[in-house]
């Protein structure tokens, strides 16, 4: 058995196939398994799994550019195209699995001209233009979240797939004081969490209420992060990346992040009170769609990018003087876990198609 799995640029893309690939390897005997990711996005800087063969394309993103980049970004999806082809023609895959990005595409392509079967996953409430350009031709489309729309190919809603470690943390934390906090902007960081969270927490701390952060600020501003704490006087672990994340995630009492599925499907797995900060201006508005979703289910708190430190101040504050307030979030963001979905996924996969299905069999045990 070998599939390709194919998306990358951003870990929203990259961890969903981390797990769905895990289940692959306890479902399937002699599986074999392929990555095709950007040679410019977070999975070149990441350790990959060690059984996984890994083809990086040259290939980067084309929307937002300015002519120059554009045009040499264009260049690099069609060298990428022709270097996905002949690699998926040598290799023979029996599926491919892409979860988005522009080598997530590159393959995509590949896979139909090879005639291979090509099924998607979507991560986001509302689906980016890649998922509904090659919904069109794929086999099959898989959801996060239940999504409206008429679909080419059919479609089933199975949830983000999500590392085990997340669904292995204890729901117990430590009482507070101190208020242990965790920011997440995201695997390069974020710009705006970087410069606000560190303002917010003064203001927690100028009101005596005492708070720990484990931050992470990405590669370009660590060392000014640290500093802003340091003027703050809030202590402070500041970190590029935090890898694992999921003992900081059983550290923290609540979590500050940006709202892209992934980071929030692990925090619907560990149970945690999150404070959402949708990232303006991506494509489709989705970070903004995804932490509305999750605020009108009472799952997170969302804070705009228009709202101030103190607004931000206040919210933390109101988890910390209720604890009632702090349980209620973190059950409702569990009840939108999904702790199945990559083994809901790989079932669908074989549902549509018996002859995948009768050459996967699962291990012994």
């Amino acid at each position: 058995m070998r599939i390709v799995l194919t998306g990358g640029g951003s870990g929203g893309h990259l961890y969903p196939l981390v797990a769905l690939g895990e289940e692959a390897r306890r479902r399937y005997a002699g599986l074999r398994c392929l990555y095709v990711g950007s040679r410019y996005g977070v999975e070149a800087r990441r350790r990959l799994p060690d059984d996984w063969e890994v083809c990086l394309l040259p290939v980067r993103g084309l929307r937002g550019k300015r002519p120059v980049e554009a045009f040499r970004a264009g260049l690099g999806l069609g060298q990428s195209l022709w270097v996905a082809y002949r690699r998926l023609r040598r290799w023979r895959p029996d599926v491919v699995v892409s979860s988005g990005g522009y080598a997530g595409v590159a393959a995509a392509v590949a896979a139909r001209w090879l005639g291979v079967p090509v099924f998607l996953h979507e991560q986001n409430v509302a689906p980016g233009w890649a998922t509904r350009w090659i919904s069109r031709w794929a086999q099959g489309l898989a959801l996060t979240y239940p999504v409206e729309g008429r679909w080419r190919c059919p479609v089933e809603t199975v949830g983000n797939p999500v590392r085990r470690e997340f669904f292995e943390l204890p729901w117990e934390r430590p009482p507070w004081p101190p208020f242990r906090v965790l920011v997440v902007g995201g695997s390069q960081g974020s710009r705006f969490l970087n410069a606000v969270v560190p303002v917010a927490l003064a203001q927690v701390r100028r009101l005596g209420w005492e708070v720990e952060v484990v931050h992470q600020a990405g590669p370009q501003e660590a060392e000014a992060v640290r500093a802003r704490y340091r003027e703050a006087d809030v202590p402070a672990q500041v970190a590029d990346f935090l890898d694992p994340i999921g003992p900081h995630y059983g550290w923290a009492h609540v979590v500050i992040s940006r709202a892209g599925s992934t980071t929030l499907a692990e925090i619907a797995a560990a149970r945690m009170a999150a404070v959402l900060v949708p990232l303006e201006g991506v494509a489709g508005d989705h970070q903004r769609a995804n932490a509305q979703y999750w605020a009108d289910r009472g799952a997170a708190l969302m804070f705009r990018q228009t709202m101030t430190p103190d607004d931000l101040a206040r919210l933390l504050i109101e988890l910390y003087n209720r604890p009632d307030r702090w349980r209620e979030v973190r059950e409702r963001a569990g009840r939108l876990a999904w702790p199945h979905a990559a083994r809901a996924f790989w079932e669908w996969v074989e549902a549509l198609h018996p002859s995948l299905s009768n050459a996967l069999v699962l291990p012994a045990g």
